[in-house]
């Protein structure tokens, strides 16, 4: 029996929400692609990206160690987030996007050399502790593009837990008119300490625009003992808008101390539950939590195992909060006969092939829809509609935008 999903307490999302914005509304590339999904994800070099991926978390668990945020590499490698694109991870998207991050990378991109992998690699693994300063520019030319985008042309992802398509050198992907194209990159100066900012993007590395003045200002990050909230600790963690330093195994921790990643904090800081562990299906306290999921082999378990969804399917739908269900890439939620905020049957399965049978059922925007390609009309997975075309909802249409006449037409101009 496929294992039952519980909620691990907290979440894998950091950054996420950053990302949910209006680039759903310009062209999604890979609607119109006639590859079969299976063909991209089992693709030429896909292999190769997963082996690249795993390097790279290697490389940063190496630095995290030796800056005191991890105790074990080991761990830190179960539970790290920075992958191929820093602040994502692959193992989130895909069972959260409903997206297959690696594969869809293998697509757009071949890798660099073995000399200027190894590059990347050591930059990674002797970077600064300060996050806000630390950044490997080696690992841009890491990634070559296949094909990359000219000037004007879309560069919008397929979805949005995908970073965006690439551009031809020179260029940079802009967002104009609510859809993102390819446009000639402008250097904008960075500000110094003091200097009057909007964003944080505007100021030097290591700096942050700080709302506490106003005007804004760059500001520094703050240190160990130093008051936070708007920003990272350049040293330490901010726990109750006071920067405070990160502590290991055993520890005083709480509004005086962070425990190191690997840890949590239940008066001392005690070792996370990794995957294998066992779990309560009713945590006590903060050490009874998962880093992960509590699985359980039946919906009624007292006792569960600490772990992550399987890609497997058919499998049960995880729990990622209130309300909201998720199934990895090429499955759709199936939730059948149950309320979209309650349901109590809900299972990722395969998504259909062109001319199956579907039905109308609830899908949220955020998972994979039931048909593989095109779209659920009148019962049957379709080819999506051409520009021009009638149309009741966005999905029906290749372009995702069914307009207030109820047309299929382009949801911008692109810019030349």
């Amino acid at each position: 029996m496929r294992p039952f999903l519980a909620n691990a307490g907290w979440r894998l999302a950091a950054g996420v929400g950053a990302v949910l914005i209006a680039i759903l509304a310009c062209g999604k590339t890979s609607h119109n692609d006639e590859r079969a999904p299976d063909t991209l994800a089992d693709g030429p070099g896909a292999s190769d990206f997963v082996a690249w991926d795993a390097a790279r978390r290697r490389a940063a668990c190496e630095r995290e160690v030796r800056c005191g945020r991890y105790a074990s590499a080991e761990a830190c490698f179960e539970l790290t987030l920075d992958g191929i694109v820093p602040g994502r991870t692959g193992w989130y998207e895909k069972f959260f996007g409903g997206v297959d991050l690696l594969a869809e990378l293998a697509a757009e991109y071949s890798l660099a050399d073995e000399a200027t992998r190894d590059a990347c690699l050591a930059e990674i693994a002797a970077g600064a502790c300060n996050p806000g300063t630390f950044y490997p520019a080696s690992c841009d030319r890491a990634l070559v593009a296949r094909n990359p985008r000219e000037n004007g042309e879309s560069c919008a992802p397929s979805s949005l837990y995908l970073p965006n398509l690439p551009c031809r050198d020179g260029l940079t992907c802009e967002l104009t008119s609510s859809c993102r194209v390819c446009a000639p990159a402008v250097a904008v100066p960075r500000m110094s300490e003091g200097d009057p900012c909007l964003t944080s993007e505007e100021c030097e590395p290591g700096l942050f625009c700080t709302a506490a003045t106003q005007p804004k200002t760059c500001a520094r990050l703050p240190e160990v003992g130093e008051l936070c909230g708007e920003s990272a600790c350049a040293s330490g963690d901010c726990v109750g808008s006071v920067c405070v330093p990160i502590v290991g195994a055993g520890e005083p921790c709480g509004d005086i101390a962070s425990c190191q990643r690997d840890f949590v904090c239940d008066g001392t800081c005690v070792p996370r539950k990794l995957a294998g562990a066992s779990c309560p299906r009713f945590p006590a306290s903060p050490a009874d939590y998962c880093a992960g999921y509590c699985m359980f082999d039946e919906p009624d378990a007292t006792e569960g195992t600490c772990g992550y969804p399987s890609d497997a399917a058919p499998a049960p739908c995880p729990l990622y909060s209130s309300g909201s269900w998720y199934c990895p890439a090429k499955r759709f939620m199936d939730t059948r006969g149950d309320t979209i905020l309650a349901p109590s049957y809900c299972m990722c399965l395969p998504q259909l092939p062109l001319g199956a049978a579907c039905e109308s059922i609830y899908e949220s925007f955020l998972a994979a829809g039931q048909c593989a390609s095109g779209a659920c009309t009148d019962g049957v997975c379709a080819t999506r509609l051409v520009d021009g075309s009638a149309c009741t909802a966005h999905p029906q249409c290749a372009s995702d935008h069914c307009d207030a006449s109820g047309t299929c037409s382009p949801p911008c101009q692109p810019v030349h």
